[in-house]
């Protein structure tokens, strides 16, 4: 058994970016729960309810949701040439930093390893 304190097993956070089930989280589907049984304390962190969370909450693994902002995209079509769009690129500098912020309290919040 792997411990992070006496008697604690290892909490591990795993950060998922999307609600539908693709390839990556059928596989981590897989993986949490033979992780548990070596001895792991695994949680899912998503951006929304959906298909991942209720598979995950469903084989017993713990989900938690975390909503983050939309990161609009930085470039636009102008005359037919891809231009910058610099709003988007300061409105993503800025939700990068709140997006972190958030996540670091959750994962404190938490107990993550």
């Amino acid at each position: 058994m792997i411990l992070s304190a006496p008697g604690r097993p290892l909490k591990l956070a795993v950060i998922e970016q999307g609600f539908i089930m693709g390839g990556a989280e059928v596989n981590l589907l897989w993986l949490l729960p033979g992780l548990r049984q070596s001895g792991f304390d695994p949680l899912v962190i998503c951006p929304s309810e959906g298909e991942v969370t209720r598979r995950f909450s469903d084989a017993g693994i713990a989900c938690h949701i975390l909503p983050l902002s939309a990161f609009p995209s930085v470039s636009f079509r102008l005359l037919g040439r891809k231009v910058p769009n610099p709003a988007a690129c300061l409105w993503d500098a800025a939700a990068i930093h709140i997006a972190a912020r958030r996540l670091a309290a959750e994962l404190r919040a938490v107990g993550a390893d």
